[in-house]
């Protein structure tokens, strides 16, 4: 039912949107800003949700807890990243969305340095 309201929410967004923007572009563009804030407040919503189950994992994976935190951390970087991209590419904005997709990919090909590193320790006993 979330899903088809969020869709619903979005599609008459951008109708509005569309009808303003020739007219009131500075409205529209804070109709666009306020409608993202409205998903993503449903998104955090469940992603509480989420943490809350992979909280319970971690705590019943010690050992391998850390990898499965940086798999957290790059999904949220991602997220993120291509949210904040697509409130600038709807703009016109599309260079500044085309640094934050960049850089989020950056982030988490930083995140996976560690990982790496331990798979090249285990197979060879390289290390870096």
């Amino acid at each position: 039912m979330d899903a088809i309201r969020i869709a619903i929410l979005g599609i008459l967004a951008m109708l509005m949107i569309q009808m303003i923007r020739p007219k009131e572009p500075m409205a529209a563009i804070g109709l666009s800003l306020a409608c993202a804030f409205l998903i993503l407040c449903n998104v955090l919503g469940k992603a509480i949700v989420i943490f809350t189950s992979i909280s319970d994992l971690l705590t019943m994976l010690e050992p391998a807890n850390s990898y499965l935190a940086i798999l957290i951390k790059a999904v949220g970087i991602t997220m993120i990243t291509e949210f904040s991209a697509a409130i600038c590419r709807e703009n016109g904005m599309l260079s500044i969305a085309d640094g934050i997709r960049t850089f989020g990919k950056m982030s988490v090909l930083l995140l996976g340095v560690p990982i790496l590193s331990t798979l090249l320790e285990m197979i060879g006993g390289l290390t870096l």
